[in-house]
């Protein structure tokens, strides 16, 4: 995956996440992944169709996630109950469905879902034999990996 269909979503998390913090987010480099490993405990994935396929999935441990949740809620969270889930996958909806209207100017049409959240120890993400992208975002509230299992799909005509 290059480095045109990547930026959106890292422009497109950045902003957001600037919004939400009220501060900057500073960018680690683009690594692979290795398949199998391990998340932090908090991730939130939204699938992608159409021209692009695979998935979005933000990385983050517990503690990020209620600070998270804190953050757009507007109040201190203690635990990620149906309203605290609904905050943080409603800004990671924001944030894929930004980067898609990007790659649309692009001429890439795709269509995102819902995004579920997932917790809980030794959670693990395998996409077969797809490449995950993962690029490291540093916010004030500590950090949160955006990894990227995307493919462009050819499409005759």
């Amino acid at each position: 995956m290059d480095a045109e269909r990547i930026n959106p979503f890292v422009e497109a998390a950045f902003a957001a996440f600037g919004e939400v913090t009220g501060r900057g987010v500073g960018r680690g480099p683009v690594v692979v992944r290795d398949p199998g490993d391990a998340l932090r405990g908090s991730c939130c994935i939204a699938g992608v169709t159409g021209d692009l396929d695979g998935v979005v999935l933000f990385d983050m441990g517990e503690p990020e996630a209620l600070a998270l949740a804190g953050k757009v809620a507007g109040r201190g969270v203690s635990r990620l109950g149906p309203i605290e889930q609904v905050a943080v996958f409603g800004l990671i909806s924001l944030i894929v469905r930004q980067a898609l209207a990007s790659l649309e100017q692009q001429g890439l049409r795709c269509q995102c879902s819902t995004p579920a959240l997932l917790s809980g120890p030794d959670l693990r993400f395998f996409f077969g034999e797809r490449e995950v992208l993962t690029v490291g975002l540093t916010l004030s509230i500590g950090q949160v990996d955006l990894c990227l299992a995307l493919r462009e799909v050819r499409r005759g005509g």
